[in-house]
Order: C-alpha cells, then sequence, then structure tokens
C-alpha cells in the first residue's frame, strides 16, 4: 500500500539512482547518445545532463534564466541541452561525482529529484531499447507520490480521486476506486504524464486516468 516515507530514507535511494544512471550511460556508443528520448524533447545525451542541472545551475542563474526564457519549461530544455555539449564522459564523471549531492528544488522535498531521476531512467532504457529497471524500494517511493497528486506538482494528473492504482510487477497498491494496472515503469510514465504509456495499462479506471490526464 502507498505510505510516506522518512526524507532520510530517501537521499540513499537518491544517490543509487544517479550511480545507476551512470551506469547505464557508460559506455554507450555515440549512435545511442543521439537516440531521441521517447518524451520527444531530447536526446539521450540530453536527458542524462538534464539530471546534473542541479549542481551545475546556481539559483541567481535558475531565477534568471527562467525569466530570459519565459518560463521554467523553456528554460529547462535551454539548459539541459547547453550542458550537453559536454563530453559524453564529462557528464557521466558528473553522475558519479555528485551522486550524493543534496540538491532539492525550492519548496520541494527529496522526493522531486529522486522522482526525476526514476522516470527520466525509465525513459532512457525505453529509448535505447533496454529492459525495464529492476523493481526496487525507489520504485515504491516514486509511486506513491505520482498516486496521491500534490498541489504545484509538474505532472497533469491533478485528482486521484475514484482510481485504484496497481502494479503488477511488484505488491503496491494505492487509492480504491476504477482499477488501474500495469508494470512499474509504465504505471511512473503514465502518471507523469506520458499519454502513450496509458495504453500499456489495463482496468476499468484506464480511461478515465487518460481524460484527467488530458
Amino acid at each position: 500500500m502507498a505510505k510516506k516515507h522518512e526524507n532520510s530514507n530517501v537521499w540513499p535511494l537518491i544517490e543509487a539512482q544517479r550511480h545507476a544512471v551512470a551506469d547505464l550511460l557508460d559506455g554507450l556508443t555515440d549512435d545511442q547518445w543521439a537516440t531521441p528520448n521517447t518524451c520527444g524533447a531530447w536526446t539521450v545525451r540530453e536527458v542524462a545532463a538534464h539530471l546534473t542541472m542541479g549542481w551545475n545551475v546556481s539559483m541567481p542563474k535558475f531565477m534568471l534564466g527562467m525569466i530570459r526564457h519565459r518560463g521554467f519549461d523553456n528554460f529547462n530544455l535551454a539548459a539541459g541541452k547547453k550542458l550537453a555539449e559536454r563530453p559524453a564522459a564529462e557528464i557521466v564523471a558528473d553522475l558519479r561525482a555528485n551522486a550524493a549531492h543534496r540538491f532539492v528544488p525550492p519548496g520541494a522535498g527529496p522526493e522531486a529529484p529522486l522522482t526525476d531521476l526514476v522516470i527520466h531512467g525509465a525513459e532512457l532504457r525505453e529509448a535505447l531499447g533496454m529492459e525495464p529497471a529492476t523493481v526496487s524500494d525507489a520504485t515504491s517511493v516514486v509511486l506513491d507520490g505520482l498516486a496521491v497528486p500534490q498541489k504545484g506538482a509538474p505532472f497533469p494528473l491533478k485528482d486521484a480521486s475514484g482510481l485504484q492504482f496497481a502494479a503488477t510487477d511488484h505488491a503496491w497498491t494505492s487509492g480504491s476506486g476504477a482499477r488501474v494496472e500495469g508494470p512499474s515503469h509504465q504505471l511512473m510514465l503514465a502518471l507523469s504524464g506520458r499519454l502513450d504509456a496509458i495504453d500499456q495499462l489495463s482496468g476499468d479506471g484506464v480511461e478515465l486516468l487518460r481524460e484527467r490526464s488530458r
């Protein structure tokens, strides 16, 4: 069942996920680094670079960048592309060297960077034709957060009432009502706004989830 997690338990998960993403990226070919990500906006290289943004962009630069680019989304894309200009090996080394970094977005807890890592890690694996990551404690933490929408969260699902989410690859459920079930990585992608991932889910609540995610 979904439950709250102590922040102190989340930091080791973040560190492990950064190392996992670095391991995934290490040794990719130039063509693989240039592969379009499944969300369409970035390449694998730009997604990887985006995951180093927390310690490479100071808060003053972040605020100025949002003003210059007229909003977070535009700045986020621009910053990711700029950071991706570095050599691939440097991006991988940056992730490893800062695996224990405790950056969090303003007003958020460590669940935010963990969610970013796990979701982008799932997208990278999908784009590269790799098997999904093994289900871990990080999976449950991320699913718990996504299944109970928070005010101000960047994801499109704002109302999960009347829906029950269930993973088919480990013992995790959240909510009650019309059922939406599927593999953990597809649930995470769907709940974070990937409409195509909803097609991979089943249950009598799928259409309601699709409607609320638009």
